[in-house]
C-alpha cells in the first residue's frame, strides 16, 4: 500500500483520466467473474480479523476537543444540496450559493438563523456529554458555531418549504473515532465524523467515512514529481494543470469517503461514485492490465480488485462475501 504514488501516475493513466477518457461503466450484469477464490477470501477473513490489523478508538485530540464534538449531519448536506438544485444553482463545493432574488434572500436569512441555531443546540449537547464522561466543559466554539444562544428561526417560510421541503437539523452531536489499519510496513489512521470547512456544505453523504488529505503534493520533491510525471507520460501542460488542481485535493496517498465521490483517492481524486466504478475503477483496471503482477501485491491481497468492466470488486472482510459496485462502496 505504500508504494500508492507510483501506483496513481502509471503511464498514460492521469492524462487519460484529466481529459475525460473511459468513464461510464455499464449496468451490473447478474453474473459477475470472481476475482478471488474461495481459499484467498477465506485467508483474506483471517488477515483482517487478526487484533493487531484493524482497530478503533478515541482520536488523541478528544482530550482537548472533546469526545463528542459539533458537526454537519448528512441529511442537512443532502438538504442544502436539494435546495440548490431546486434553484438550478450550481457552485463550487467550496462556495455557498448565492440568493439570485429578494425571495431567496429571505431563505437565506432562515438558512442562515437554523444552522446558527441548531450548531448552538449541538454544542449544548455536546459539552452536556463531555462534562459527564470527561468533566470538562467541551468542546470550545468554533467560528461556525456560536457561544450565546441565536434567537429561533421559527417555522420554514411556507414558499421554501414547498420547494425543497422541512430540513432536518443542520447539525449534531457527534462522537469521533480513530481507525487504525497496519500494514506490514506501517500504519495509516483515519477518523469518521469528518470537520468540514463550511457548515452549509451540500456534498457530505457518509458520517462514517473518513478523510485523509496524506503528503501534500506542494511538500514533496520537485525532482521526484518531474519524474513521476514523466513515468506517466505528461507533459508540461498537464503537469502544471495537475499540479494545480492537486493543491484543492489533497496528495497521492489522499483518502476521502465522506462525500458524493463515495471512494475517492489520489491527488486529482479519482472516484469510485455512487455506481462503485467512475476513474477510481478505470485506474484501477489500467493499473490492473498493465502491471498485474504489482497491482496483487498493492490491491488484491488485502481484498481489493476491480471487474473487467471497472467495476469495484471487494471482499468482504468480515464475512468473506466478494462485492461488486455500489456494495464494494460499501
Amino acid at each position: 500500500m505504500m508504494t500508492g504514488t507510483v501506483v496513481l501516475v502509471r503511464a498514460g493513466v492521469i492524462a487519460s483520466a484529466m481529459v475525460g477518457i473511459a468513464t461510464a461503466v455499464g449496468l451490473i450484469p447478474r453474473q459477475m467473474p470472481p476475482q478471488f477464490s474461495s481459499e484467498e477470501r477465506t485467508q483474506l477473513v483471517q488477515y483482517w480479523s487478526d487484533p493487531s490489523r484493524y482497530s478503533v478508538g478515541e482520536p488523541a485530540s478528544a482530550a482537548q476537543k472533546g469526545l463528542w464534538q459539533v458537526r454537519l449531519t448528512p441529511e442537512g448536506s443532502t438538504w442544502l444540496w436539494s435546495y440548490n438544485r431546486a434553484r438550478k444553482i450550481s457552485t463550487p463545493p467550496t462556495a455557498d450559493a448565492k440568493p439570485q432574488n429578494d425571495q431567496q434572500k429571505a431563505w437565506e436569512t432562515w438558512i442562515v438563523a437554523k444552522v446558527h441555531h441548531d450548531r448552538w443546540q449541538a454544542l449544548q449537547e455536546a459539552r452536556a456529554a463531555n462534562q459527564q464522561a470527561q468533566g470538562l466543559e467541551l468542546p470550545l466554539p468554533d467560528k461556525d458555531t456560536p457561544l450565546d444562544e441565536p434567537q429561533d428561526p421559527g417555522p420554514i417560510p411556507t414558499d421554501l418549504e414547498v420547494l425543497a421541503g422541512d430540513p432536518p437539523p443542520f447539525a449534531a452531536s457527534v462522537s469521533p473515532k480513530q481507525f487504525s489499519i497496519n500494514f506490514d510496513d506501517g500504519t495509516i489512521q483515519y477518523q469518521d465524523n469528518v470537520k468540514l470547512g463550511s457548515p452549509r456544505y451540500a456534498y457530505y453523504r457518509f458520517s462514517d467515512g473518513v478523510m485523509s488529505e496524506g503528503t501534500v503534493v506542494k511538500n514533496v520533491d520537485p525532482s521526484r514529481l518531474d519524474k513521476l510525471f514523466a513515468l506517466a507520460g505528461c507533459d508540461d501542460t498537464q503537469s502544471h494543470v495537475m499540479r494545480a488542481v492537486s493543491q484543492l485535493e489533497g496528495g497521492f496517498d489522499a483518502v476521502n469517503t465522506y462525500d458524493t465521490g463515495y471512494v475517492s483517492v489520489g491527488f486529482i481524486q479519482f472516484a469510485s461514485l455512487k455506481e462503485g466504478s467512475g476513474s477510481l475503477g478505470t485506474m484501477l483496471l489500467s493499473y490492473k492490465q498493465d502491471d498485474p503482477a504489482d497491482f496483487a501485491a498493492d490491491f488484491h491481497r488485502y481484498g481489493v480488485d476491480v471487474q473487467p468492466n471497472g467495476l469495484l470488486d471487494v471482499v468482504d472482510p468480515e464475512t468473506g462475501t466478494e462485492e461488486f459496485g455500489p456494495d464494494a462502496n460499501r
